[in-house]
């Protein structure tokens, strides 16, 4: 105690300061531990007085000056394993890794999903905003579409997808992510193979510029198996076009036992504001950029007038 500079302890009643005990260290000498101030009840009301000793001996001498002593710390418990994550990539078009669903009351409870692009470096901070969207393929053939911040969806109920949250843009320092949480139960609820496509569109409205500068990529996490679909889209045909809105970052087919992902590499025609919709060709997914034109906030007001000539339309 002997090393403290100064200090002081206030008793207090609202603001108002009813007593002050001021000490330093130089009260001190090789005591450890010290008593200040005691606060006690008698005759009806409350007094208090100053004290000031310290103990040498620390915790236990002032614990044994009233009677008690302090009880040996137990072991340490062992250090939690760490969790070793297998992480695999797919890096090409037609690539695909099964996970399996684990099952009992240990199994992870949620497969969660994150697109992730970064900033394209032109020093224009209105242009890098990119939005997650999930496209989810029903066993009857019927289509929903989940995005941010309009029709996030659900975990628990229909639809099983749920979006955490529109991201306005990415920084030179730090990649933007928005991400999904897929109920793994996704296939028991629906009865039977759920398809979803994920995919990242750049509005016009945020400025002209090539999405795949922005590098996206998403990883898809499941327990302590991560899959990575990190296709390079700078290497197909729509790279530099910067009136390409749509990229597929990736598909899932979702069983009762096992999500097979894969990457895509496809990407909208340069000029539609078309939404990638899928399809069963037997029990494999068919992708074709036909789906129906969705905006969001101020611009829903529009779609009608872009889908007049679509018959495809997404279920609530």
């Amino acid at each position: 105690m002997a090393q403290l500079g100064s200090g002081h302890l206030r008793l207090l009643d609202g603001g108002r300061e009813l007593a002050r005990f001021a000490f330093a260290g130089s009260d001190f000498a090789q005591e450890k531990a010290v008593m200040l101030f005691e606060l006690y009840r008698k005759d009806g009301g409350w007094r208090c007085m100053a004290v000031g000793q310290g103990f040498n001996g620390g915790l236990d001498a002032l614990v044994a000056y009233f009677g008690g002593e302090v009880a040996q710390p137990a072991a340490e418990p062992a250090p939690a394993p760490k969790i070793s994550l297998s992480k695999i990539s797919l890096t090409k078009a037609g690539q695909t890794h099964q996970v399996s669903l684990e099952k009992g009351a240990g199994a992870p409870k949620k497969l969660t999903v994150k697109a992730t692009w970064v900033d394209n470096g032109d020093g224009d901070d209105d242009n890098d905003d990119l939005d997650l969207r999930v496209g989810i393929l029903l066993p009857n053939g019927q289509v929903r579409f989940i995005q941010a911040p309009d029709t996030p969806g659900s975990f628990d109920s229909m639809p099983f997808v749920r979006h955490l949250g529109d991201v306005a843009g990415a920084s030179g320092k730090e990649p933007a992510t928005e991400t999904v949480e897929v109920n793994p139960a996704l296939a028991r609820h629906y009865g039977g193979t759920v398809g979803l496509v994920f995919s990242v569109y750049s509005a016009l409205a945020n400025g002209a510029v090539s999405v795949a500068s922005m590098r996206p990529k998403m990883v898809m996490q499941y327990g302590e198996q991560v899959v990575e679909c990190d296709f390079d889209f700078r290497l197909s045909k729509a790279a530099d076009d910067d009136t390409v809105y749509t990229y597929v970052i990736g598909m899932a087919r979702i069983t009762p036992d096992s999500i097979i992902l894969e990457p895509s590499g496809k990407t909208s025609e340069p000029g539609s504001e078309a939404t990638p919709w899928l399809s069963w060709q037997g029990e494999h997914l068919q992708l074709a950029f036909n789906g129906p034109v969705v905006f969001k906030g101020e611009d829903k007001e529009d779609e009608d007038d872009f889908n007049a000539d679509n018959p495809r339309r997404y279920i609530a």
